[in-house]
């Protein structure tokens, strides 16, 4: 095979350019739609059998593609920014996506419209290729080389603000979808179809107006999750500041016992409500995690919905190269039942999560009332008979009391509204539909 050299050409991909190609479980292409064998620049025959990396960038750390097969072997699926080397040299930049099936992996790749994100992964891009080159320099074989660079991707995601790189992955696919989803027409409408390729483009459309509702609550539900986390983590600071301040008056020698004795006590069950403000954050930072995973599903599935769309109206459009990938619509269906399963899976963990939340926040509250009232005795007992010092530092430590008080109100509020956003998913019409469409397509094999 001869050696494609970069030769600094770009070549832009529109909107509307899906990718789509599936292999078998060690990487060898089985299909290839018209984007991929026009944008590589390969005619179908040459791709077909050939391994996925003959579209490889040279740039393109190895770390990336080892965190790749941690996933998919692990059965999860993969979704970032990779550059490609077409044919004649020029390179491509995609967002890709691929999905474990049966007896291999499907792959649906479009146009990256989040430069933000985009930048964030091409600078921590160079630092891995930066690493692997000194690695291998140093006489490290090429996999122990990419075993390093995927630990170093994760250290990066993590300076950037996510616990992993599957994180990452959540944010920029769900991000990607929603922009391409403002951009693009959306899914083709042929209304003269008829038979089963007008049966299949119609439900694919229903399929797609069910994932479009599902996603838009799960955009409501995320700001709502986001900011219970920014709550919970205030309310964390403020439960710290208060115990820092009553240090400082137990630690007066001027400080009456009395009034020391009800310090102590509050300081007492402080501990107790921190235990409980501990796991409330632990569990605020599961919900998040939860909604995150669930809107990248959606989105997942919002794609390759869109995919078979695009499938079909070439079809009944009589695109002769789209003939040859007819079968990839019944592939692309059965992958989209499994997402289904998948997102009400993680839609239902959510909701049990919301309500886990809502009653360690009612438990933090029932523990924290009785002393806020003993404080709020003790305060006005030092504002009438305690030195000023004592007096001042008496309205610090009411302050922060109250404000771990509003804290948890707000607490409450918000997880009230997340309840109330999380109604279950009801997949009784997507599944139908899917599994209109997965009929039509065996039908069209036929």
């Amino acid at each position: 095979m001869t050696e494609v050299h970069p030769t600094g050409k770009i070549t832009r991909i529109g909107i509307d350019d899906l990718f789509f190609s599936s292999t078998g479980p060690r990487g060898v292409i089985r299909q290839a739609n018209s984007v991929f064998v026009r944008l590589s620049g390969y005619p179908r025959e040459r791709l077909i059998g050939a391994p996925h990396s003959i579209v490889r960038h040279p740039a393109m750390p190895a770390g990336v593609y080892w965190t790749m097969w941690d996933a998919l072997e692990d059965g999860r699926p993969f979704a970032g920014y990779v550059h490609n080397l077409a044919a004649d040299g020029s390179a491509y930049t995609v967002f890709a996506t691929v999905t474990p099936i049966p007896q291999g992996y499907l792959s649906v790749r479009i146009t990256p419209s989040r430069p933000e994100h985009l930048d964030q992964a091409n600078a921590i891009y160079e630092k891995l290729d930066d690493l692997e080159r000194v690695e291998k320099r140093a006489g490290l074989t090429r996999r122990k080389a990419a075993r390093a660079s995927a630990v170093l991707l994760t250290e990066l995601m993590r300076e950037a603000g996510f616990d992993s790189y599957e994180e990452f992955q959540w944010r920029a696919l769900a991000d990607e979808v929603a922009r391409r989803e403002e951009l693009s027409p959306g899914i083709p409408v042929r209304p003269d179809a008829t038979r089963d390729l007008g049966t299949m483009l119609h439900a694919i459309g229903e399929v797609h107006a069910e994932l479009r509702h599902w996603s838009s609550s799960q955009e409501s539900l995320a700001e709502l999750t986001t900011t219970l986390q920014r709550t919970g983590g205030r309310l964390r600071t403020q439960l710290d500041h208060t115990a820092a301040i009553e240090q400082l008056i137990t630690d007066r020698p001027d400080t009456p016992a009395a009034r020391n004795e009800g310090l102590l006590l509050w300081k007492q069950m402080q501990e107790i409500v921190h235990g409980y403000v501990v796991d409330l954050v632990e569990i605020l930072g599961r919900l998040e995690r939860h909604g995150a995973e669930t809107r990248f599903r959606i989105a997942l599935a919002q794609l390759h919905t869109a995919m078979i769309g695009k499938f079909t109206a070439e079809l009944i459009d009589g695109d002769t190269l789209s003939l040859e990938s007819a079968p990839a619509i019944a592939t692309l269906a059965e992958a989209l039942q499994q997402e289904l399963t998948a997102m009400v899976d993680h839609y239902a963990a959510h909701q049990a999560l919301a309500a886990e939340s809502a009653s360690a926040i009612e438990r933090s509250g029932s523990i924290i009332s009785i002393p806020r009232r003993l404080l709020m005795h003790w305060r006005n007992e030092a504002a009438a008979g305690g030195s000023g010092a004592e007096a001042e530092l008496s309205e610090q430590i009411a302050s922060s009391v109250e404000g771990v008080g509003t804290a948890l109100e707000d607490l409450s509020r918000i997880v009230g509204q997340v309840r109330a956003l999380s109604t279950p998913l009801d997949p009784s019409r997507a599944r139908q539909l899917l599994a209109t469409i997965v009929q039509s397509s065996l039908l069209i094999r036929a």
